[in-house]
């Protein structure tokens, strides 16, 4: 995963929420462009729907990902929408059984901020 499949996930994402219809065609879309396998565009995609409703994430994403959803969430939306992409993290973290310190570290420093 690269920075470039990262940003092309979250700003497609972006250009169609909340049209959660279109994410499909939009992971298809991502996949074709980048080379980003296309489940995991699509998990990425939908990822930024639930972290923008606070609802939790299906599966871990990987950490600098976060962040980078995180940071730019922050920027595009401001702090309520930042408080629920925490939310969405936190939720999966104490719902998954495996033990992700990284996604939890992320958590703590996001939560302060």
């Amino acid at each position: 995963m690269t920075e470039e499949m990262t940003s092309a996930c979250y700003e497609r994402a972006k250009s169609i929420y909340p049209d959660n219809a279109r994410i499909t065609e939009t992971a298809r879309f991502i996949a074709e462009e980048t080379g980003m396998n296309e489940g995991s565009a699509k998990y990425y995609v939908e990822s930024f729907f639930f972290m923008r409703t606070g609802e939790r994430l299906k599966t871990a994403m990987a950490a600098e990902d976060v962040r980078y959803y995180f940071i730019h969430i922050y920027s595009d939306y401001g702090n309520e929408a930042l408080a629920n992409a925490v939310k969405s993290l936190q939720d999966y973290l104490a719902y998954d059984t495996q033990n992700h310190p990284g996604l939890q570290n992320i958590v703590n420093e996001f939560k302060r901020a």
